[in-house]
């Protein structure tokens, strides 16, 4: 409910989403004379949603670049805190704590069946569609594909992936 004061102000969005564009644009190192030139305030909602959209996924991507730097310097971080000796336990515990003891146990049993000296020619693992969909998402995560292979040795994670394609 409103006041019925007149001296109220009419809280109007349009002008608090350009508002927020121009203090965008400003913290971008544009001046206000170059903000005016470069936005057409007089174009509508249609427009200022547009830019709005656009703000939106360039956040999503720096955000999402953000996350994988942010777990490839914890896996690394991890492997670097311990011995040489102790690298694949302290990355197993990393796994198991991110992705469950179920799965590892399961990354565990396709990889001795995939990797030297056990590979097993069309060895294909058998999960219902469910559980392998889970698998490959967990896979895509950022840091995933360095942590498996510091974790498991190289070539793991792509064997892994190639595994998971075939469920």
């Amino acid at each position: 409910m409103q006041p019925a004061d007149a001296q109220t102000a009419v809280v109007n969005v349009e002008d608090i989403a350009w508002l927020y564009l121009v203090k965008l644009q400003h913290d971008q190192g544009y001046s206000l004379p170059e903000i005016a030139k470069r936005m057409d305030t007089s174009a509508g909602v249609g427009a200022l949603c547009e830019h709005l959209d656009a703000v939106a996924d360039r956040a999503a991507e720096a955000y999402e670049e953000a996350f994988e730097r942010r777990e490839r310097a914890r896996v690394l971080r991890c492997a670097l805190e311990v011995r040489p000796c102790e690298v694949h336990d302290a990355l197993e515990c990393y796994l198991r704590n991110r992705i469950g003891d179920e799965t590892l146990e399961i990354w565990r049993s396709v990889l001795r069946q995939l990797m030297p000296p056990f590979l097993a020619d069309g060895y294909t693992p058998q999960f219902d569609a469910e559980e392998a969909d889970r698998i490959r998402r967990i896979l895509d995560e950022p840091g995933m594909d360095l942590a498996i292979e510091l974790w498991a040795g190289p070539g793991a994670f792509e064997r892994l992936r190639e595994a998971a394609i075939a469920w």
